[in-house]
């Protein structure tokens, strides 16, 4: 073994164990030499070091070319680390090659925040398509369901069509069901909180987790029974469990386990979310739940973390390299209340409604609903077209249910011009989706109540009478 190597200085090798490059030399026969983190391997073999016989192993194949003369890059995944490596010729004075130097840097932390980064932006455009989808379905949902339910009023003497009516409207219901669940994803919904079980919201959004993590990994639901209720927006914890689902498969490239589960633990509702990928070490779990404020921002670890807080809830990381990751969501036990389930009676039905949609059918179907309960519409296809009908009608308008989303000028825009012709005016908005900017921060600060679609004919024309009353309603 060839020793005429220089050691590295105690000074210098301090100083580089306090950063994450490692050097080493290696003589002709690739025995180390030197190496400025451990003397444990100095005098044994590189194969001994990597525990292989290989030549053509990467590490082992760069290092026999340094000693042909040519410098080597290379990148290698070790012990659940990621590194970037050069080596290169050491040579004595008089030139001559008698051993090799290289140089190795641990980016273990910087590829799971580059991956971290590219997921979030493929998990933003395929939000926005969930949610581009999940509208134009609730347009086509919301005629669908208001005309089966005035035909099952039309038909109800008919024995052979109530059947088949129920049978439409339930599937319909099914399918609005998924929209939901596509807008939660993309989070495109007014956060509305309620009393809700954690293990049907999890139940029913079981098939669609499986799609999303694919045949090759398998997908364990383990629910506790009799579990306590929470208050939270069922579509927020779709939105935390679907994106936690996508890091994992993520984290699970050659397959794996993803189980989920539910607890209750000292008045906490606890949703375990584990799978048996890469894992992370230390440094990276201080720093997943970092803000991020690039582009997919909106699905990061940090926008989970913000959502699980808003939710009253707390979420914690424990993970390994190699060992997988958990991720321990606990939200507190919802306190009862007592809900008034009484009909309130039709006491604005001599009132005018403007109605602004650009989708005919939409508009149209809402137009019937609302005539049907006695109240004079007006109705239009469009922003402009709604402040032109305004300025040549004299009628006063009490509230305008408008499309949130129209091309050219969107319903804030249209509000606030008719407001200055209309200072009273009560406004409801109605979308397939929107922004949760404008709906849950702009709209409902504005006194402005909102009508998910799809929506039915009592749903809508209760939101229109508490509005009218003075009250701000959000139905999703």
């Amino acid at each position: 073994m060839n020793t005429s190597l220089t050691t590295i200085s105690p000074q210098i090798k301090t100083l580089l164990s306090q950063t994450p490059i490692i050097m080493w030399t290696t003589d002709t026969n690739l025995y180390v030499t030197a190496s400025s983190k451990s003397d444990e391997f100095i005098g044994k073999t590189l194969f001994d070091y990597f525990q292989t016989k290989d030549e053509h192993f990467m590490p082992i194949a760069a290092h026999r070319k340094a000693l042909a003369g040519e410098t080597q890059h290379y990148n290698l995944e070790w012990s659940g680390l990621s590194y970037e490596s050069t080596v290169s010729p050491c040579k004595d004075s008089t030139g001559n090659i008698v051993g090799v130097l290289g140089i190795t840097i641990n980016v273990t932390e910087r590829k799971l925040l580059e991956a971290q980064f590219q997921a979030s932006q493929k998990m933003e455009s395929l939000g926005r398509l969930a949610g581009g989808i999940a509208h134009d379905f609730n347009n086509l949902l919301t005629v669908i369901l208001n005309y089966t339910e005035l035909l099952e009023d039309d038909l109800k003497d008919d024995k052979k069509a109530k059947p088949r009516l129920e049978a439409i409207a339930n599937c319909a219901n099914k399918a609005a069901s998924l929209t939901n669940q596509l807008l939660a994803f993309s989070r495109q919904q007014v956060m509305k909180e309620q009393t809700i079980d954690v293990n049907v919201v999890l139940t029913s959004l079981a098939h669609m987790l499986t799609r999303v993590i694919g045949e090759d990994i398998e997908f364990k639901l383990q629910l506790k029974e009799n579990l306590a209720k929470i208050s939270a927006d069922p579509s927020q914890i779709v939105h935390i469990i679907m994106t936690l689902a996508h890091y994992a498969r993520e984290a699970m490239k050659q397959g794996g386990q993803l189980t989920i589960s539910t607890d209750f633990v000292q008045d906490q509702v606890i949703i375990l979310v584990h799978d048996t990928g890469v894992g992370m070490d230390a440094e990276t779990q201080k720093n997943i739940f970092e803000p991020f404020f690039g582009e997919g921002a909106g699905l990061s670890l940090a926008a989970i973390f913000g959502t699980v807080k808003q939710s009253h809830g707390n979420i914690t990381v424990d993970s390994a390299p190699s060992k997988g990751t958990t991720f321990r969501i606990s939200f507190p036990v919802a306190l009862t209340a007592t809900e008034s389930t009484q009909e309130q009676p039709m006491t604005h039905n001599t009132k005018t409604i403007l109605v602004v949609e650009d989708e005919d059918i939409v508009r149209q179907v809402a137009c019937d609903i609302i005539r049907g309960s006695g109240f004079n519409v007006l109705e239009a296809r469009s922003a402009l077209s709604a402040l032109e009908l305004c300025d040549k009608s004299k009628e006063q308008v009490d509230l305008v249910l408008t499309d949130l989303v129209m091309p050219k000028m969107n319903g804030p825009e249209l509000v606030k011009k008719l407001s200055l012709k209309f200072p009273n005016l009560s406004v409801v908005y109605m979308s397939g989706y929107s922004s949760d900017a404008a709906m849950g921060n702009g709209i409902l600060k504005e006194k402005a109540s909102f009508v998910q679609k799809p929506f039915m004919p009592k749903t809508l024309i209760k939101a229109l009478q508490d509005t009218l009353d003075g009250q701000t309603v959000a139905v999703a």
